[in-house]
């Protein structure tokens, strides 16, 4: 069993979390051992990296992560994080396969799997928009407000390779929510506290398609989201698999009075498969066993054996090597196999490819605790610089060019001994190194690390690091807090499962500091638990037997045209994949509003979806149209401009 902790929106509060952590431990007696984050982490190194960060001058803040980063704290429990739509993403762009951004901090890459102790977590960084879905990564330092923007908007890359997986997956990350997951929990309440919910809802176009796709495709047993700023969960059990649930869970941001945190007890994957000593699978229930290689026993102890210890994926790195060919650094939108509805081979990994990975790696797969810096530190004053201060020292340092676009050392070794093409050699105008120029390079590095060491053992310590400031007043315990292992679908009733009622929700609005809180926030997102019935989440056809809600992305011969108004669920017409784009909705605007979302009784915001034509509506298996459905009005794109 692994005790681990998930949060949402972390925004730079890296000290509070850990504070929460060590002081629910405590309170439940149990130690953690992984902390996952969902997005919008803010690592930020200096105030550089704050022109990289996609908010007003109004939200600039250092945050805690520059500490973490300088080395002057470490994080006390090992942390992995994906990337959201707030992210300084001049330093994530640096490590687009993960690494590591602080000591015990791993980011996963545009998307990745890893290991830890037993378990294969999955993640998919960014948010999607259609008119960026199928470009190349072509942004790079420094960002204009456009590729500021687009940078962290995900690619049919990365979606592409994560729906290569045939084996199971534990826990999937992603910053939005999967399309239509809100079907499978309490609509009714979500709407009730994010009422601008309600028009994309009715369209079916809140959430990303993409993920959507890749929950169909992985079914992994637990999925985490955030970036709408609500705790929502939902049951999802997958058609024409019985044993197989998908256990979903978003969280809100990290504030006081917020459901940001979720601690959980997850058993790893009772039959795994492994490698012998010559790289052959053996052991699992099956093809689609998960390959564990947290179980290999390490045959020499290493300086690091200390630490909490993450796995490179063998199937991840062979898919990695096979779909190398396939990157683009371009605006030109890439086509990739399969997309013109024409058979294709399957890019999956094979046992010889594996076994290929496994003699590359010497069946030693532990990832290297190598962080190395790659920008300088920041050394907070005793003066505390004002929004403005800090946003025109962040611009004098981006003039001067203190923050060169860098080639992370972790990225060129990985790139070398998967024989990847490097992303920011490439941007850089350099060539990737392979493997045996990275050995010698590292040799003669090693020779001069040896000779600093000779240098330092004289010098006086005199770091002049300031002392960690005091800690934060911590969240309170949410007493409403879902266990996850009890949840079952949702059946639909009045109750919310924890001794609550969902009618008669009158939020209470107190200001704190000037910001509203609701202090009845906690039990008003506690949904309700679902009853024994399952309703089947069923791509291709209509779920049954799950309440009264009838989920049918992909409606096929539809005689009856639906109402928008309907309480049941009527998605629009689909006609294309969105992979396939008019190059001429590439000069739209994408457009980014920072606001505070309400909650509670706070003030109501102007809500404007944004600009994704139904036409281009996406769709993972094309299906027949009903030519009398007529296109309802209204269906547009999620818009990030109602998400901080």
């Amino acid at each position: 069993m692994v005790r681990i902790c998930v949060v949402g929106c972390l925004h730079g509060q890296l000290d509070q979390v850990y504070m929460d952590i060590e002081t629910m431990d405590k309170e439940a007696g149990e130690k953690t051992e992984l902390v996952l984050c969902c997005g919008d982490f803010q690592a930020i190194r200096n105030p550089a990296d704050l022109q990289a960060l996609s908010v007003p001058i109004k939200y600039y803040e250092m945050g805690d992560f520059y500490r973490y980063y300088s080395e002057e704290i470490s994080a006390p429990i090992l942390t992995i994080f994906i990337g959201g739509n707030h992210e300084a993403s001049n330093y994530l762009q640096e490590l687009p396969y993960g690494g590591w951004v602080a000591p015990n901090i791993w980011y996963m890459g545009y998307a990745g799997v890893v290991q830890f102790n037993g378990l294969r977590i999955g993640g998919l960084s960014g948010i999607y928009k259609l008119h960026d879905y199928s470009l190349g990564h072509y942004e790079h330092p420094p960002y204009s407000e456009a590729t500021k923007r687009s940078v962290y908007h995900i690619r049919n890359l990365e979606v592409f390779r994560l729906s290569q997986i045939s084996r199971r997956l534990d826990i999937m990350l992603s910053h939005d929510w999967p399309r239509g997951i809100y079907h499978y929990g309490d609509k009714e309440k979500l709407l009730n506290c994010k009422k601008h919910f309600r028009m994309e809802v009715n369209n079916n176009t809140l959430g990303s398609p993409p993920a959507e796709q890749l929950l169909c495709k992985l079914k992994p047993r637990y999925w985490f989201s955030a970036h709408m700023h609500c705790k929502f969960p939902a049951v999802v059990q997958h058609e024409g698999s019985p044993n197989l649930q998908t256990k979903f869970l978003a969280l809100d941001k990290c504030l006081p009075l917020r459901d940001y945190i979720q601690f959980l007890n997850i058993e790893p994957d009772p039959q795994p498969s492994t490698f012998n000593e010559e790289g052959q699978i053996i052991g699992g229930d099956g093809p689609t066993a998960p390959i564990i290689i947290s179980n290999i026993p390490s045959k020499e102890p290493t300086p690091n054996d200390s630490k909490a210890k993450l796995f490179v994926d063998p199937e991840w790195s062979c898919i990695l090597q096979d779909t190398n060919e396939f990157l683009s650094l371009t605006q030109i939108p890439a086509m990739l196999p399969g997309q013109t509805g024409s058979k294709t081979k399957s890019y999956s990994a094979t046992p010889e490819a594996l076994k290929s990975v496994h003699e590359l790696f010497g069946g030693t797969f532990s990832l290297p605790h190598n962080f190395e810096r790659t920008a300088p530190i920041y050394k907070r004053s005793d003066k505390v610089l004002k929004k403005q201060e800090l946003a025109a020292q962040s611009q004098a340092d981006a003039r001067q060019q203190k923050q060169a676009f860098f080639s992370s050392p972790q990225t060129e070794l990985l790139c070398a001994m998967l024989d990847l093409t490097n992303p920011n050699a490439v941007l850089l105008g350099q060539a990737s190194y392979d493997l045996s120029e990275m050995a010698n390079r590292l040799a003669e590095q090693g020779d001069v690390d040896e000779d600093d060491d000779i240098v330092d053992d004289d010098d006086d310590d005199g770091s002049g690091v300031e002392p960690s400031p005091a800690k934060l007043t911590r969240v309170e315990p949410n007493p409403e807090e879902i266990n996850l292992d009890d949840l079952d679908v949702y059946d639909g009733e009045g109750n919310d499962g924890i001794g609550g009622s969902v009618e008669g929700y009158e939020p209470g609005v107190v200001p704190v500091n000037d910001v509203e809180y609701n202090p009845k926030y906690l039990a008003s997102c506690g949904f309700a638990r679902p009853s024994e019935s399952l309703s089947e989440y069923n791509p291709e056809g209509v779920a049954v037997g799950g309440g009264e809600v009838e989920y049918n992305p992909n409606p096929i011969c539809t005689t009856e045209a639906p109402s928008v108004e309907a309480s049941e669920y009527s998605p629009g017409p689909i006609v294309k994949n969105p992979e396939v784009i008019d190059i001429d909705t590439l000069i739209s605007d994408d457009v980014d509003d920072d606001e505070e979302t309400s909650v509670g009784g706070g003030p109501q915001e102007e809500y404007e979806p944004g600009g994704v034509e139904l036409e281009v509506t996406y769709n993972p298996q094309p299906v027949i149209e009903d030519e009398k459905r007529p296109m309802e009005q209204g269906d547009a794109g999620q818009d990030e401009t109602v998400r901080n």
